[in-house]
């Protein structure tokens, strides 16, 4: 097969698992296990050893409010050091205190390279962040320094929503080559992760709204059901005993041995 041939199917099968990855954000209604599989299907298409996912935190409509606008730790991988952190299932993310967004003279923090990325809008594509001038990385370099990893290319990519606002941010660490060298990401990497975060900002906004409107939707019914019991004072919080009625029935049905019971074990 010719250098042409393999480099286009190798495209193909680029683009067609970007394409699962897509339909499985979309289907995914688990919030830990969303953002754990952002991450694992950045890194996968891309070749990096290890990443992170950073979420906005401010005073939007998608998030809660803090003094000063921030970057938190969700979602924390790397494969070398056998670190997993926020996942579902994994330990969560304490060790690490937020990015500030902001300095303290309420100017932009440009030092960072996930805060510009995130405060720019626009991907950093770092070869080398030992031979990097442009950014403070004295952090990575202690990380570094005390875990024995070289922390050397960095993609960096924001998240953002139909209107622009960025809601999270991706950084990906280490490319690995087909020798498992560490290299830098290519402009094909670049391509990829930034399709993937379009799809990934999306998926994640589509969580909060649904959450949203379930959070409304009951808020609805108790105002509802507080309404109809504050009517009458001879059927008052009928609606509220109804459901604890309802479930010491099917606790009970659940117990019994009665045949008839039976299927609602």
């Amino acid at each position: 097969m010719s250098n042409s041939s393999a480099e286009g199917d190798a495209s193909y099968q680029q683009i067609k698992r970007l394409n699962q990855i897509g339909i499985a954000l979309s289907s995914q209604r688990d919030k830990r296990q969303l953002l754990s599989l952002i991450l694992t299907s950045a890194r996968e298409l891309t070749g990096a050893e290890a990443g992170t996912l950073y979420i906005r935190e401010t005073s939007t409509l998608y998030m809660r409010e803090t003094d000063v606008p921030s970057l938190r730790f969700d979602i924390v991988q790397n494969d070398r050091l056998n670190i997993n952190l926020g996942g579902r299932d994994q330990s969560p993310v304490d060790n690490f205190p937020p990015i500030p967004l902001l300095t303290e003279d309420g100017k932009p923090n440009d030092k960072m390279v996930v805060a510009w990325s995130v405060n720019n809008n626009r991907t950093v594509n770092i070869p080398d962040a030992y031979a990097h001038e442009g950014f403070d990385f004295s952090g990575t370099r202690a990380f570094d320094q005390r875990t024995g990893y070289r922390s050397c290319s960095f993609l960096t990519v924001p998240l953002s929503d139909h209107d622009g606002h960025v809601i999270a941010a991706l950084q990906l660490i280490n490319k690995l080559n087909d020798k498992g060298k560490i290299s830098a990401f290519t402009q094909k990497d670049q391509e990829l992760a930034e399709s993937l975060a379009s799809q990934a900002a999306m998926a994640i906004i589509n969580q909060r709204l649904i959450n949203e409107m379930k959070t409304l939707f009951d808020s609805f019914t108790r105002v509802i059901a507080t309404a109809i019991d504050s009517k009458s004072p001879h059927t008052g919080n009928h609606c509220r005993r109804v459901p604890d009625a309802t479930l010491m029935l099917a606790e009970a049905a659940s117990r019994s041995n009665h045949p008839a019971l039976s299927i609602l074990k």
